[in-house]
């Protein structure tokens, strides 16, 4: 493919993950409460531009439409439970966003490109 996922990709990744957060603490899902410390959520946006340069560095590696596509899907997949973790990670500590947020993101898409890749 000769398109290649910008920079902004991450910021946008981590956009999302901040609003979604922000809803999961809003209505009070998976045991979280609406007076999170503003630190979680800097720590959020963080870990959700690192789930963003995940997605790029995976979409960057695509050769075809397909595995673009499984990527994608595979990215979809992974943001209910990258943001379980995420809150998880919230009730345990800032640092604890990282270690339960980041690695189910970036395993699933990482299973997706090479589905995608051994599809072709």
């Amino acid at each position: 493919m000769k398109n290649k996922p910008s920079m902004l990709w991450a910021l946008a990744v981590g956009i999302l993950f901040l609003v979604l957060q922000g809803l999961v603490n809003l209505f009070g899902i998976w045991g979280a409460d609406a007076q999170t410390p503003l630190a979680n959520y800097l720590f959020v946006l963080l870990a959700g531009l690192f789930n963003g340069l995940g997605l790029i560095y995976f979409l960057g590696k695509t050769n075809t439409r397909g595995s673009f596509n499984a990527i994608l899907i595979a990215a979809v997949i992974a943001v209910p439970f990258a943001l379980f973790g995420m809150t998880v990670g919230g009730l345990i500590g800032a640092f604890g966003i990282f270690f339960f947020g980041i690695p189910p993101f970036i395993f699933i898409v990482g299973i997706g490109y090479f589905l995608g890749r051994s599809r072709v």
